[in-house]
């Protein structure tokens, strides 16, 4: 069925589901699809400060895993138009990725698309080809996803490990400033041009140097 989602309408993406049982997938294909759709001037996505927020009113842990469920509760409170899933799995030394777009007040799919990766190390190319395809299918025409488009790769990182602990990072948001300061330099170190580890890096260093003045 199709969704009547229009421009600027908001999606909230769920965490996505592993089933590969490598944990190096557990956080960060989530982080890598969330900036994959935000590139798009056409789609709104609902951010994680926003869903941390949300969890909060309904007296949730912020840490509480964002499944499908969970994400059409939160899109029904906050008027979200559409919930993205997304899942990876592997067979033999292959991944396949798969996403849907959820109506989160009937439960309905409204598309699906999949992908597939021949290695690990063409999971985060597979992903942003999937997140394109998802833009296209929403509505959003393809002379703005040429303009607005930069690969997975670049946008974040090639290295799933620095990936994944940008990810932990984010978790430890007004938590534990010492060990999130950490995984991103980690991350770093992994991958030296990773700009968003080196932006939230110094935005964490930056809040460190107010609270002690």
């Amino acid at each position: 069925p199709a969704l009547a989602f229009n421009a600027r309408d908001w999606i909230l993406i769920t965490d996505c589901e592993n089933l590969t049982g490598e944990p190096v997938f557990n956080q960060s294909l989530a982080v890598a699809l969330d900036v994959g759709i935000s590139q798009s001037n056409y789609v709104n996505v609902y951010s994680r400060d926003r869903i941390r927020a949300t969890l909060q009113r309904m007296r949730k842990s912020a840490a509480s895993p964002v499944d499908l469920a969970l994400a059409s509760d939160i899109a029904q409170r906050d008027n979200v138009r559409a919930v993205l899933t997304c899942s990876i799995s592997k067979v033999g030394n292959s991944y396949a990725l798969a996403a849907r777009v959820v109506d989160p007040t009937t439960q309905r799919i409204a598309l699906a698309e999949s992908a597939s990766a021949p290695n690990r190390d063409a999971v985060l190319p597979a992903l942003d080809d999937l997140a394109s395809r998802i833009r296209g299918r929403l509505g959003e025409s393809m002379a703005t996803m040429s303009d607005s488009h930069r690969p997975l790769p670049q946008a974040t990182t090639s290295s799933l490990e620095a990936l994944k602990m940008f990810a932990q990072s984010r978790q430890l948001d007004g938590k534990d400033e010492v060990a999130g300061q950490q995984l991103l330099r980690q991350a770093i170190e992994l991958d030296p041009d990773f700009a968003m580890a080196h932006a939230a890096l110094g935005y964490r260093l930056f809040l460190s140097a107010e609270s002690d003045s």
